[in-house]
């Protein structure tokens, strides 16, 4: 089933093209770059290609989901000039640990909004702190009901559920909010002491290709790579930049459609499918799950988008979610030898 990228997601992102395009076997890319009438420079990379800096890419919990019609939109949480005030009141409560009146004034606020998920997730804070777990949940699942791309529902419900030794439905949630807000550091921490109750293990590596790519004039390109990465540097190349090619797909002039990564990482993986050094790299062996589960698309979503451009999470229907949700269990994530599932430590 392919992923599905709503119009409003288009919209805030339109150099992204999610079309169903014929996939290319690495000989059928080789073939048409050999007789491709853009001409190529290829350029040995000297020096590795670090892996960018994320760590300020990050969502809050501002935001919720509206289906206006068919198609899903995004907004943002406004208060009138006098709510704004109750919020300020009821953060000093909740700073002071008088949780009782900070409550009252948050349930007012969900009154007023209740598209705004997030008054209804500080009610269930103020429950779990003050030890009413049943309150907690009963809360931190009515937010989530009410706005699904709520991380913050979704984290702290994760937690309550460690609390209460609930360690699978602790990792369910804590896999929706790390979806939800990619590169949150919190909500990683809390992912990781989820998957080591449930005996799994996240490896941590960013997917980097090592190329660059320059288009140094019309119908002349530079790729500029590492010998290990020339198949997934002329998949992107054709993609990008190969006028002929780009016909040939129905590219408008401008827009990169997300079937190249594909082709990039298949090329890529059948380069060092019989290299055993390759083999044992994690990278490799979660691309080999991947293409196996037939999650590919997942992968792009995960290890490419998401990671560089967080809030096109909240433009995600929940079916789409789900399927991302499956390929972490499935793809991303190892079992622990020896671990032994239970309650947090």
């Amino acid at each position: 089933m392919p992923f599905h990228l709503t119009f409003t997601l288009l919209l805030c992102f339109p150099f992204w093209l999610l079309a169903q395009n014929k996939r290319h076997s690495p000989d059928e890319l080789m073939a048409i770059f050999e007789k491709s009438t853009t001409t190529y420079e290829l350029v040995t990379l000297e020096q590795p290609i670090p892996t960018p800096d994320y760590s300020t890419r990050l969502n809050d919990a501002n935001y919720y989901q509206v289906d206006n019609g068919g198609f899903l939109a995004v907004q943002e949480s406004v208060l009138s000039e006098a709510d704004q005030v109750k919020r300020a009141q009821a953060e000093q409560f909740f700073e002071a640990k008088q949780y009782p009146e900070a409550r009252r004034l948050y349930q007012q606020l969900a009154d007023l909004y209740p598209k705004q998920s997030k008054w209804m997730t500080y009610v269930g804070q103020t429950h779990h702190l003050e030890g009413d777990l049943v309150s907690a949940d009963a809360f931190y699942q009515l937010a989530i009901q009410q706005n699904p791309i709520d991380y913050l529902a979704y984290t702290l419900w994760g937690e309550l559920m460690l609390d209460q030794g609930k360690s699978r439905a602790a990792l369910k949630a804590y896999v929706k909010a790390h979806l939800l807000n990619r590169n949150h550091p919190v909500v990683f921490d809390g992912l990781k002491e989820a998957l080591e109750a449930n005996g799994y293990v996240y490896e941590e590596w960013i997917w980097t290709p090592q190329i660059q790519l320059q288009q140094l004039a019309p119908g002349k390109v530079r790729l500029t790579t590492h010998e290990d990465w020339l198949g997934y540097g002329i998949a992107e190349a054709l993609w990008q930049y190969d006028t002929d090619f780009r016909q040939k797909m129905g590219l408008q002039e401008g827009v990169q459609a997300l079937d190249r990564h594909q082709d990039a990482l298949v090329f890529w993986y059948k380069t060092h499918a019989k290299n055993k050094t390759w083999q044992q790299d994690p990278r490799f062996q979660t691309l080999k799950r991947t293409i196996k589960a037939k999650q590919l698309e997942a992968f792009v979503f995960y290890e490419m988008i998401l990671v560089d451009n967080p809030f096109a999470a909240y433009y995600m229907e929940a079916a789409t979610l789900d399927r991302l949700a499956t390929y972490f269990m499935e793809s991303r994530i190892q079992p622990i030898k020896g671990a032994k599932k239970g309650r947090r430590r």
